[in-house]
């Protein structure tokens, strides 16, 4: 582009984003200078869909950052991002090596166009100790493996190594089940429990059979995770621990878990972060903002990006296999589609009571000191209980 440009970014900060993206940006598109407009102050349990789009409205910038899905899908269904499509078929851009998971969440804000892209995304992943496979003579695990066929191989082991979770609740366990069968805690306007249903005592029967038989541990949040000590045989967790496990461990890594009923699909895929151009950008400073898209979406910027951190998920294939081995590439982008989680419309503090309640009852479970009928029977009340409050 000849012309000169002067286009606005809203980025969480000024710095980073000059060193991650902006400077190479700039050396190569000289006539396009970058003016950063930083994030508005968001507090803890604050709307942060509701504060950033009066911000957007107040300062109009160019370019947004959107820092997960849930401010992408709202932003896009309200008529504050413009569509790629026609610049993409226009262009002809290249997404064909690009993570098609990370495409399908993009498109799922409503289901036809692509409002904004992402660099990097992060997903959790199964990494496997090589030598506590070995000397058990036991196959390594597999892609596409069920959560059964993984309790499975976990309780082979001995107690409380086959299987180190990164999450150190075992109620998020259960939640992710339920989860991924399509389950909801409540009805469809959120005004009443659903908790107490032969689903969801299902859910209940298998996770409390995978810590009763302890082949399952849930990790310690004030220490190391075991797996990266070299005592346990697998380790679900999210991708970015591929830069924490020591030397001195033989290691694997395939995909995380999958729903037989969804063999592809990604439960835990997760965008780090959305550019997109703001609808009410000034209709030249759109070309421009598609050319700072494109350009930190291309395999040149994620070269850059990997040859800083090797390990960094780039939302680009190819350049992702340059640095990395084939195991590596198939755990993470072997699953090409995504489970979108289900939504539901209640306060926080609903979720964060019933947490406590059905921590206890699993526990509880779990020991045999409660039976499940028991357990889900106190939960559907005490959660009616939750939503009668004011």
């Amino acid at each position: 582009m000849n012309e000169q440009y002067a286009i606005t970014v809203m980025y969480y900060s000024d710095q980073s984003f000059i060193d991650k993206y902006g400077k190479y940006f700039m050396k190569k598109f000289p006539t396009i200078k970058l003016i950063m407009i930083p994030y508005p102050a968001v507090r803890v349990n604050e709307d942060i869909v509701a504060i950033m789009s009066e911000y957007v409205k107040q300062h109009n910038p160019d370019i947004l950052f959107l820092p997960n899905y849930g401010v992408y899908r709202d932003f896009a269904r309200s008529g504050k991002l413009t569509a790629l499509d026609e610049w993409i078929t226009i262009d002809r851009y290249p997404l064909e090596d690009y993570h098609q998971g990370v495409l399908d969440v993009l498109r799922s804000a409503d289901e036809r166009s692509i409002y904004g892209l992402s660099p990097t995304f992060t997903s959790r992943v199964l990494f496997y100790n090589k030598e506590l496979f070995d000397s058990n003579n036991i196959p390594y695990p597999s892609n596409h493996m069920t959560w059964m066929e993984l309790f499975k191989l976990a309780s082979v082991f001995k107690q409380g190594k086959g299987l180190e979770l990164e999450s150190n609740k075992s109620y998020d366990l259960l939640k992710e089940l339920g989860t991924r069968q399509g389950l909801t805690m409540l009805n469809n306007n959120g005004t009443s429990a659903r908790l107490n249903t032969p689903e969801w005592k299902g859910v209940w029967e298998t996770a409390a059979t995978a810590y009763r038989y302890q082949n399952l541990q849930t990790n310690n949040p004030n220490g190391q995770p075991s797996f990266l000590k070299g005592t346990s045989a697998m380790f679900l967790a999210n991708s970015y621990n591929m830069e924490n496990i020591p030397s001195s461990i033989s290691w694997g890594v395939v995909t995380e878990p999958i729903d037989s009923n969804r063999e592809k699909s990604s439960y835990s895929l997760y965008l780090d972060g959305i550019f997109a151009v703001h609808s009410q950008a000034d209709e030249r400073n759109k070309l421009a903002a598609w050319e700072f898209i494109k350009y930190i979406n291309s395999e040149e910027m994620a070269s850059i990006l990997l040859e800083e951190r090797p390990n960094t998920p780039t939302s680009r294939k190819n350049s992702f296999m340059q640095y990395n081995n084939k195991e590596k590439a198939s755990a993470l982008y072997g699953l090409t589609s995504w489970t979108r989680p289900v939504l539901e419309k209640v306060p926080q503090r609903f979720f964060n009571s019933l947490e406590t309640i059905a921590v206890e009852k699993l526990d509880g479970v779990i020991t045999g000191s409660v039976s499940i009928e028991d357990a889900l029977m106190d939960l559907q009340t005490e959660a009616e209980k939750i939503l009668s409050e004011k």
